[in-house]
C-alpha cells in the first residue's frame, strides 16, 4: 500500500561494531559489558527506586506485572548488539523502560505490544534525538489515552497523513470507503475528542477542517489518475452517490478538525503497525 521504503528493518550487528563477532558467546557477553540477568535487575530496580511502596496485595499485583513486562521486553533486546547496548544505559531508555512499566502496571487496558514495539524502535534509533525524544514521550502518552482514542489517532493517520499508492480509482475509492465505514463504527465523543486535544497528541483547526474533497485529490494526483477533463475532484464527488456520502461522513465529523502532532503521529503508526504486522512501516518515514 505504501512506499516500500519505508517498512521496518531489523537491526543487526555489522562489520562496523565493537562485537568482534566470535564464536564464544559469553567472551561477546563480557564484551559488552551486558547480560540478560544484568537488564531484568535494572528494570526491577527502576521500578523500585521511583515507584510509591504499596500494601501487600497492591505490591503482589504490581510485581506480577513487572514480571509479565519483563518477560516481553527481554526479547528484543540484544546484549551482543552494541547499539542496544550503548542506548540501554542511557538514561532517555531507562526513563522510558520505567516510563512503559509504569503505563503497564497503572493501567490494565494498556497494550503492551505498543509499549514493546517503542521501546524497540528506541533501541534501534542510532544518534536521533528528536526521534528518542518523541518515543518516550510517546510511551509516556499511552498510559493517558484509551483504545478507542488510538484508533481515532489511527484513522485520523491514515486519512490525512498517508495515502494509497500506485493505485487505480477503484482501489483508491475502497481506500476511503474502508476508513470512513471504521469511522462510522468507532464510536468516539465530544469527552474523547476534548481528552485527546487536553493529552497533546492532536491539535485543532478551530472552524476549518481537512476536508475530504482535498484529501481524495491528493491520492488522485498521487496515483497520476484522470477523473474528468479538468480533474475536478468536487465535480466528481458529487457525481458519485458513494463518495458524497463518505464527504458527508468525514467533513461533519470532529476528527476532521483535528490535525496529528509530531507524539500523536508516532501513537498512531504504532496502531497502524499492530494492525499490519507482515507490512509493517519505519517510524522514520514520519520525519
Amino acid at each position: 500500500m505504501f512506499n516500500d521504503d519505508s517498512r521496518n528493518q531489523k537491526i543487526a550487528t555489522g562489520d562496523g561494531s565493537c562485537n568482534i563477532q566470535l564464536s564464544n558467546s559469553n567472551i561477546v557477553l563480557q564484551q559488552s559489558g551486558l547480560s540478560y540477568e544484568d537488564v531484568k535487575s535494572i528494570c526491577k530496580d527502576l521500578i523500585d527506586d521511583n515507584f510509591t511502596k504499596m500494601r501487600a496485595e497492591a505490591l503482589e499485583v504490581l510485581n506480577g506485572r513487572i514480571d509479565e513486562f519483563i518477560t516481553l521486553f527481554l526479547p528484543i533486546i540484544d546484549v551482543n548488539n552494541p547499539l542496544h547496548v550503548r542506548n540501554f544505559r542511557t538514561p532517555s531508555m531507562q526513563h522510558a523502560i520505567y516510563l512503559a512499566q509504569q503505563s503497564y502496571v497503572l493501567n490494565s487496558d494498556v497494550n503492551q505490544e505498543y509499549l514493546i514495539d517503542l521501546l524497540q524502535e528506541k533501541l534501534n534509533t542510532n544518534d536521533d534525538e528528536l526521534k528518542q525524544i518523541l518515543l518516550s514521550e510517546a510511551i509516556d502518552k499511552l498510559r493517558l489515552i484509551t483504545s478507542n482514542q488510538i484508533e481515532a489517532l489511527r484513522i485520523l493517520l491514515e486519512m490525512t497523513f498517508m495515502r494509497p499508492k500506485n493505485r487505480n480509482l477503484e482501489d483508491v475509492i475502497s481506500y476511503y470507503d474502508r476508513l470512513v465505514k471504521e469511522l462510522q463504527r468507532l464510536s468516539i465523543s465530544d469527552m474523547d475528542i476534548s481528552h485527546i486535544l487536553y493529552t497533546g497528541c492532536v491539535f485543532s483547526y478551530g472552524i476549518g477542517i481537512r476536508d475530504f474533497s482535498g484529501l481524495f485529490g491528493l491520492a488522485i494526483e498521487t496515483n497520476n489518475l484522470k477523473l474528468n477533463e479538468n480533474n475536478d475532484y468536487d465535480n466528481y464527488i458529487d457525481g458519485s452517490s458513494s463518495l458524497k456520502e463518505m464527504e458527508i461522513v468525514w467533513n461533519n465529523h470532529p476528527l476532521s478538525s483535528l490535525g496529528l502532532n509530531s507524539v500523536g503521529k508516532i501513537i498512531a503508526l504504532s496502531q497502524w503497525n499492530l494492525r499490519n504486522r507482515e507490512n509493517k512501516l519505519m517510524y522514520d518515514c514520519l520525519f
